[in-house]
């Protein structure tokens, strides 16, 4: 019989294989589209890139963390599955009409006017919404496979779109062809929809194989539905205030242009990071407390342990591996206050991997709004700092400490709500392991 444990550790190996596969191979085609490509063009695929996801984002309307939260109950039969999804599914399409027309009437009208929107032709426009769809689709897909277990397929599809995207770039650029922007889009979005199209067919056989009854009756409050949608897009939105694209505009504003640049490539480096993290800790802690949701608090205990356990252990040694590699692969070779600033800016977005698992417990238990008030705290001290200071290390600090503040209120709710104890356990086998690899990786290089 597979336990919740096996299943679990089952999961984040699946994880763990897409984070570092999928991110890897991201980073080297990113770093060769760099290399072959002028600034100009890379920086205006990267800015394309960086709406879409956002757009995604801002669509998704909290639909995808509310997920988590009513697993158990519309999962029962494939009635309330259906009926969940579409009414759920209703707010995003109308949403991403309205934005698609307003984004067509912007590009005919206002062309003329604005430099970077003359540059995206209405063809191009085009593919871009069409990518936008599909992403928010497989967005979607991909969390109902991982809360129904199917990590593997998940994990495997996710390769095979990243392979076949790049296949056909750097296919087309080898026999002497120019990238161009529609050329880039246009395979991403072709490839993009294969495996949404794949990804949403093992959603419909799963979705065939749930009963078509349950022995009981299901109710769903709708009205809490609404308030967790509502709150975790709210919470979503406020991280973006502490993101990168908010926060080095406001930097280079406040503090110059060489503050900025420095935080910036430190963003680089945390995204890729960061990003790799919460592909790991996010679906499989997501996953398992959308399972144990009514479960006793002596299980939901367990459960909390494992999924911390397991992540912060994760954690410690990515976070051995970057002080002790960090300084070699970015030439810092004495401290300064730029330096100091770099190390603060990268600890803040650090921080942010070990909320992920009590987050997703609040989320699926259908306390969103206990994280809100967590980041509205942190968003607030955060803004009043940068309003109030003229020294970036004095911003940066007052925001982890307020970062830090808030991890641990959510902690003290979370044994006020649950009676969960929150325990850091850390293997010494992973420590010695991670400072024996970091050590031989410096070493080498």
């Amino acid at each position: 019989m597979v336990t919740i444990k096996d299943q679990y550790f089952y999961n984040m190996r699946w994880s763990i294989i897409e984070a570092f596969t999928f991110n890897g191979l991201l980073f080297a085609h990113q770093y060769l589209l760099f290399r072959v490509n002028t600034p100009g063009f890379y920086g205006f695929i990267g800015s394309l890139f960086g709406i879409i996801y956002f757009l995604v984002k801002f669509l998704d309307l909290g639909l995808n963390k509310t997920l988590i939260s009513f697993y158990l109950d519309y999962s029962k039969n494939s009635n309330a599955l259906f009926f969940f999804i579409k009414y759920n599914l209703l707010p995003t399409i109308f949403l991403y009409i309205f934005c698609s027309v307003a984004l067509l009437y912007i590009q005919s009208n206002w062309s003329s006017t604005i430099p970077f929107i003359a540059s995206i032709s209405t063809e191009l426009l085009l593919i871009l919404l069409g990518l936008v769809a599909t992403e928010s689709i497989k967005s979607l897909v991909k969390r109902l496979l991982q809360l129904s277990h199917h990590f593997r397929y998940v994990a495997l599809m996710e390769i095979i779109f990243i392979l076949l995207y790049q296949c056909a770039v750097w296919t087309y650029y080898y026999y002497g062809n120019q990238l161009t922007a529609i050329f880039v889009f246009q395979s991403f979005f072709i490839v993009s929809l294969l495996e949404t199209i794949g990804l949403s067919l093992l959603v419909y056989k799963w979705y065939k194989n749930t009963p078509i009854e349950s022995p009981t009756t299901i109710q769903i409050n709708n009205w809490l539905v609404i308030k967790n949608r509502l709150f975790s897009y709210c919470y979503t939105m406020c991280k973006q205030i502490l993101s990168a694209n908010i926060l080095v505009p406001l930097f280079a504003y406040t503090f110059g242009y060489e503050y900025a640049a420095l935080l910036k490539l430190a963003s680089y480096a945390t995204h890729s990071i960061a990003s790799t993290m919460e592909r790991i800790i996010d679906p499989t802690s997501s996953v398992l407390f959308a399972h144990i949701k009514n479960d006793t608090i002596d299980s939901k205990q367990t459960s909390f342990s494992l999924a911390t356990q397991g992540s912060y252990q994760l954690l410690a040694c990515v976070l051995i591996f970057i002080i002790i590699n960090g300084p070699i692969v970015l030439k810092i070779s004495s401290v300064n206050a730029i330096t100091v600033a770099v190390g603060l800016y990268f600890l803040i977005h650090y921080l942010e991997n070990f909320f992920i698992v009590v987050e997703r417990f609040y989320i699926a238990h259908g306390r969103t709004e206990c994280i809100l008030i967590a980041m509205a705290f942190s968003t607030t001290l955060g803004i009043l700092a940068l309003k109030n200071s003229y020294s970036l290390i004095y911003v940066l600090l007052l925001l982890f400490i307020s970062r830090l503040v808030s991890f641990f209120i959510l902690l003290f709710y979370l044994s006020y709500l649950w009676n969960i104890n929150h325990r850091i356990i850390i293997s010494p086998q992973y420590i010695f392991a991670s400072l024996f690899i970091s050590i031989i990786f410096s070493i080498l290089f």
